[in-house]
């Protein structure tokens, strides 16, 4: 009986460990994608005051030419 008890509570155990371990695999997923996601809006927000510092090509440039 003791046996029985002990392989059902190891099984309960290891069972309780992988579930803990799955999920906090799937939060440090999701919590990397929102580090991601947070150095890419910083990027296009320092992207955006560049071009807000660009002085606009002249008319007639080679760039604006078409």
């Amino acid at each position: 009986m003791d046996q029985v008890f002990r392989d059902r509570t190891d099984k309960l155990f290891v069972k309780k460990v992988a579930a803990f371990v799955a999920e906090n695999e799937q939060r440090a997923r999701e919590l990397a994608l929102m580090e991601k996601v947070v150095r890419v809006k910083t990027a296009f927000s320092m992207l955006g005051n560049l071009v807000l510092r660009m002085k606009p090509l002249p008319h007639g440039s080679l760039l604006g030419a078409r």
